[in-house]
C-alpha cells in the first residue's frame, strides 16, 4: 500500500463516539456519494472510496506537470497563479521578477509576457498590449532570435489577441498569420487558429472561422487527449456548433453543442453562464427544428443557470 492508514480511535478524546482514522499526507479519496442531512443532525455525509492507482489521477497530474513546469524557471510559480485566475498575486510575482531580473537573461522575455496575459485576462487590453510589445521587442533582439524563434511566434498570438479585443481585426489577422508561419508551439498554434477562426467569424467569413476552428480542435483533441474535460475543447466545440448553427447546418451545431455540455458539466472549470451560453444555443436550435420539448427543456436549464 503506497500510502497506509490507521485508527486512532484508542487516541481520540470521546474513543466511545468517534471513529477517527489517520491517513497518509498525499492520500486520494474518489467522492461516491454527497448526502443532505442537515435538517436531521445537522451535518452532511460524505461516502469516500480511497483511491489507490487511479490512472485518470496520474493522467491529470502528468498533464498539469506538463504545463505548468514547462519553463524550468521562476515563471512556473507565477504561470500556475495564472492558471488559477489569481491574477493579483501573479502580476504582484511577475512585477517583482521584473524588478530584480537582469535583461541579459534569456528568460526575461517571460516576464513582460506573462503580465501581458494577466492584463488581458483582466480586461485591460491597453495596457496587455505594452507589456507584450515589451516582450516582441526584446525577442527580437538580433542575438536572440534563432532562441526565440517559437517564443517570438507565442508573442504575436498574445498580439493578435489583444488587437482583437480593441477592435482592430486586419491587425489581429496579420499578428496570428505571422504566429503560424512561425511554427507556434502546439498549444500556441491551436490558439493561433482558434484566434483566426474567431477573426474571420467577426469579419463575416463563417466559411474560413469553421476552416480554422476545425483546424484548432484537430490540435486540441490530440494534445488533450489525456484530459477529454478541458475547458478549451469546449470552448472550441460551443465555437463550432454557433458556426454550423449560422451556415443552417443544425443537426452538426447540435452534435458540436452536446459535446460542448458534456464537457462543461463533467470539467472541473464551468461557470453558470458557460452552461446558460450552451443551453440556450441547444433551445434555440431545437425551437428551429421544431422540437419543442426540448427546447423548453434546454431554454429553462439556460434560465437556471443565469
Amino acid at each position: 500500500m503506497k500510502r497506509p492508514f490507521a485508527s486512532i480511535k484508542h487516541l481520540s478524546q470521546f474513543p466511545e463516539e468517534e471513529e477517527e482514522i489517520l491517513f497518509s499526507v498525499g492520500s486520494v479519496f474518489r467522492i461516491l456519494d454527497v448526502n443532505d442531512r442537515r435538517a436531521t443532525k445537522g451535518h452532511w455525509f460524505v461516502k469516500m472510496m480511497m483511491v489507490e492507482n487511479d490512472d485518470d489521477l496520474n493522467e491529470l497530474r502528468s498533464q498539469l506537470n506538463q504545463q505548468y513546469s514547462r519553463y524550468g524557471n521562476f515563471c512556473d510559480l507565477g504561470s500556475a497563479l495564472i492558471g488559477m485566475s489569481d491574477y493579483d498575486r501573479a502580476e504582484r510575482y511577475f512585477q517583482m521578477l521584473l524588478e530584480y531580473t537582469p535583461e541579459s537573461k534569456a528568460s526575461f522575455g517571460l516576464i513582460p509576457n506573462f503580465l501581458g496575459i494577466i492584463y488581458a485576462n483582466r480586461g485591460d487590453y491597453q495596457k496587455a498590449f505594452e507589456f507584450q510589445e515589451r516582450a516582441l521587442k526584446f525577442r527580437t533582439q538580433e542575438s536572440s532570435i534563432q532562441y526565440n524563434q517559437h517564443h517570438i511566434a507565442n508573442t504575436y498570438v498574445h498580439l493578435g489577441a489583444v488587437y482583437h479585443h480593441l477592435g482592430q481585426l486586419d491587425l489581429a489577422l496579420k499578428h496570428l498569420l505571422i504566429a503560424v508561419e512561425l511554427r507556434s508551439p502546439t498549444t500556441s498554434l491551436a490558439f493561433a487558429y482558434n484566434g483566426i477562426a474567431i477573426t474571420y467569424r467577426d469579419k463575416d467569413n463563417t466559411r474560413l472561422a469553421l476552416d480554422y476552428f476545425l483546424k484548432a480542435l484537430d490540435i486540441y483533441e490530440n494534445v488533450l487527449k489525456r484530459d477529454k474535460y478541458h475547458p478549451e475543447l469546449a470552448t472550441t466545440y460551443n465555437n463550432i456548433g454557433e458556426i454550423y448553427s449560422h451556415l443552417g447546418a443544425y443537426d452538426d451545431a447540435l452534435n458540436y453543442w452536446t459535446h460542448a455540455l458534456e464537457i462543461r458539466l463533467k470539467g472541473i472549470v464551468a461557470t453558470h453562464t458557460d452552461l446558460a451560453a450552451i443551453y440556450h444555443n441547444l433551445g434555440v436550435t431545437y425551437l428551429e427544428t421544431k422540437r419543442f420539448y426540448k427546447s423548453i427543456r434546454n431554454v429553462h436549464e439556460s434560465f437556471r443557470n443565469r
